[in-house]
């Protein structure tokens, strides 16, 4: 049996890994709280960590566009490659060029 310090540690752990309330509150029902005990101690789990899982989104988020733009900026070297080879060979190889496209629509997907 867990102590109440420890139930509410691990209760913060998983609203950080994004467990539902439903989840926590069975853990805690499992632990030996009940009831309106264990429905405060979600919610003073789930303050106590909002801010910690918002900075995280946000660096989620951060992390996606920048993501985005180096999809583009790939998809478009991709594109200039096969206009390259284009001008040098004489054929258009066009696969190459729908590649890059793609990347391209990806990334900009990523940025909205």
């Amino acid at each position: 049996m867990m102590t109440k310090d420890q139930v509410l540690e691990t209760a913060k752990s998983m609203f950080l890994q994004d467990s539902r309330r439903k989840e926590v509150l069975d853990f805690m029902t499992q632990n030996g709280l009940s009831g309106t005990e264990a429905e405060i101690m979600a919610s003073n789990a789930y303050q106590a960590i909002k801010d910690e899982r918002q900075a995280l989104i946000q660096e989620q988020k951060k992390e996606e566009k920048k993501s985005g733009w180096n999809r583009i900026i790939l998809g478009a070297l991709i594109v200039l490659v096969s206009v390259i080879v284009l001008f040098a060979t004489g054929k258009f190889y066009y696969f190459i060029a729908i590649g890059g496209i793609v990347l391209i629509v990806q990334g900009y997907n990523k940025l909205s």
